[in-house]
């Protein structure tokens, strides 16, 4: 299971969400949902 809270702007140089999905190996998946929600 996923969940994703969004944090943005908050730590690391406004970049939270792309650190912790490097950390939990899952890049693809948060990218896949990124690109859902510019849609």
């Amino acid at each position: 299971m996923l969940i994703i809270f969004d944090v943005e702007g908050v730590l690391y140089d406004e970049e939270y969400l792309p650190i912790l999905a490097e950390k939990l190996n899952k890049e693809d998946e948060i990218w896949a949902i990124t690109k859902q929600g510019i849609q």
